[in-house]
């Protein structure tokens, strides 16, 4: 039998010496080569990050902590990790409490506060319907009234969504995981070295130093702060004038009308910590170091956080009730507006600010450090200032704003 064919002409065809199939095997074999090199050269997807080891991460997280968060003294532990959401879950021991914090997979980005908008988990959502969803979450849950966040833009890197929106005038960020389950407020950039604080302006001196620390009290800079400032104030007494301020807007003639970074739970910490620096400041900074250490880890959850304050007033013999009825009313409104109007005519947005004299302070944040900065603004420093106080640095050089 021939190997050629005859076709409707009659003429004769000659087979390919290939074959049908053979030529669909060489162009099927040429397009896989061409997808290998486009992702070779290309890459993996937009947005898309190689993943860290869960154990390496965990590791770098703890030594992040303990290099530029934790308190002077205080050291974290690992106790372990989880991956859930395209996040790395990672409990650490701190102050004999478990806490988590979290991470990108890439170990790029470090979240200490979560926000769960229990929104049943996907694979994955499209970056719009996340961030539609986010803007929905925050105006629902997290705004003050009478205020709206609108949603600007979405980009996603480090297998997170960053959703842009505007609030209050600012443009402001925030992250999600990409099944838009979970919400981070705020991100610290692990890879991003710590700045080198800037010298301190020359001190003006004065017969007692007044000194101004503005914080926003569900801020972990803040409360840092306020416990490293809390032996300067124990050393000098009132010998200086020390005192905590709260950075906060006031946007009508409520005490509902306040606000502050972190939500409304916040505005109203402020109030009440205001209300108990004027109706008891004796017991003040014991309100202060009990409460930080006690009921800020659990703000988040207001049936925690009311057991815990009514827990912390109680044992220093604080009347909540009344502190409650100023923080609710015309006092405790006056009180912030002040705190307010103060912040925003010196420039202070971050939370924590020191100023010593109206001088805005810029070294360590250490006790030691603070104390050498307010004994150098006194016209004539007390016996108090030779006494050497810790010089642990937390090593935060973070704040909130």
């Amino acid at each position: 039998m021939k190997d050629d064919k005859t076709g409707p002409s009659g003429q004769t065809k000659k087979a390919s010496v290939f074959g049908t199939w053979t030529i669909a095997a060489i162009i099927g074999i040429f397009a896989i080569l061409i997808i290998i090199l486009a992702v070779i050269t290309l890459g993996p997807p937009s947005g898309t990050a190689t993943a860290a080891d869960p154990r390496a991460c965990s590791e770098k997280v703890i030594a992040y902590i303990n290099t530029n968060l934790a308190s002077p003294g205080e050291t974290a532990t690992l106790v372990n990790s989880t991956e859930n959401n395209d996040i790395y879950t990672i409990w650490s021991r701190y102050q004999g409490r478990d806490l988590s914090v979290y991470a990108s997979r890439d170990c790029t980005l470090l979240f200490t506060t979560v926000i769960e908008m229990n929104m049943a988990p996907a694979t994955a959502v499209s970056p719009q319907a996340c961030g539609e969803k986010v803007i929905s979450y925050i105006n629902t849950n997290l705004t003050s009234p009478g205020q709206t966040a609108t949603l600007i833009s979405i980009t996603e890197k480090n297998d997170v969504y960053t959703i842009w929106s505007r609030y209050q005038g600012s443009d402001l960020s925030i992250y999600a995981s990409r099944d838009c389950t979970l919400l981070f407020p705020t991100a610290i950039n692990m890879n991003t070295p710590v700045a080198t604080p800037v010298p301190t302006q020359t001190p003006k001196r004065a017969a007692r130093p007044v000194v101004d620390l503005y914080v926003m009290s569900f801020c972990p800079y803040g409360t840092q702060a306020e416990t490293v400032m809390r032996p300067v104030v124990d050393l000098l007494g009132t010998k200086a004038d020390i005192s905590v301020r709260y950075i906060t807007t006031v946007g009508g003639q409520t005490v509902d009308s306040v606000d502050s970074l972190h939500g409304p739970a916040e505005a109203h910490e402020d109030i009440l910590q205001l209300c108990i620096m004027k109706s008891n400041p004796e017991k003040y900074w014991n309100y202060l170091k009990d409460f930080n250490n006690q009921c800020y880890p659990v703000w988040q959850d207001a049936t925690r956080l009311d057991s815990c304050r009514k827990n912390v007033t109680a044992t220093l013999g604080i009347d909540l009730l009344k502190i409650e009825a100023c923080a609710n009313g015309a006092e405790g409104l006056t009180l912030v507006e002040l705190d307010a109007a103060e912040s925003e005519a010196i420039g202070a947005r971050a939370s924590p600010t020191l100023f010593i004299n109206g001088v805005k302070y810029a070294g360590a944040r250490t006790p030691e450090a603070y104390k050498q900065a307010i004994c150098g603004s006194f016209d004539t420093p007390p016996a108090e200032c030779a006494t050497v106080l810790s010089t642990t640095s937390t090593a935060s050089t973070g704040g909130c704003e």
